[in-house]
């Protein structure tokens, strides 16, 4: 994850799904993104489905997270600031050999990003696709579980439905499994519970 508190407590595998629940603008993304460049580091492909940032986003905050793995802090190389091409000028080999190397070093995972509007009872055959079209996952992260599209029967039992489907595919899926990793913005009201 990138929190040492939680990795030394913690050893997140296939088979299991991590929920990461927050309010409005507290940093889900970053946490969530932080797991994921881990994971490419650790050489294991990543299926990230965002259903709120633009997948240009999300690849922006793996570079610029891999151009500090490889030259230390650097403040201006943000994935705001990557996405903007505003870094100092003498940055920019910095930010280019980041995404040369995510893209090309064998030794990482893969990630594939899919920016979309899913259906909640079309997510088990989204998974399915994009395996047999030859991208094998070991994880799967949802961003975020509240914006899938839900039509007939209600929000809550079909976003339940979608739970337990991932529930039984973390597990069993095409024979290997995954590790889930599904955001979930909270309500007001949820938070004021808290």
């Amino acid at each position: 994850t990138g929190i040492r508190a939680l990795d030394e407590a913690y050893e997140f595998r296939k088979g299991e799904i991590v929920t990461i629940q927050a309010g409005t603008g507290v940093g889900k993304t970053r946490v969530c993104n932080g797991m994921v460049y881990n994971s490419l580091l650790m050489g294991k492909n990543v299926l990230y489905l965002t259903l709120e940032q633009k997948s240009a986003r999300v690849w922006a905050m793996q570079q610029a997270r891999h151009a500090l793995q490889l030259y230390g802090y650097k403040a201006d190389i943000t994935d705001k600031s990557i996405l903007k091409r505003n870094f100092k000028v003498e940055h920019t080999g910095y930010v280019d050999t980041a995404l040369d190397d995510l893209i090309a070093n064998e030794s990482y995972g893969r990630i594939r990003l899919e920016s979309l509007n899913l259906q909640a009872n079309e997510l088990t055959s989204k998974l399915i696709n994009v395996w047999e079209n030859g991208f094998h996952f070991d994880v799967v992260v949802i961003d975020y579980l509240g914006l899938l599209i839900t039509r007939g029967s209600t929000r809550y039992e079909a976003l339940t439905d979608v739970v337990n489907d991932i529930k039984s595919d973390v597990k069993n899926f095409k024979g290997e499994g995954f590790l889930a990793v599904i955001l979930n913005q909270l309500t007001k009201e949820a938070e004021q519970k808290i």
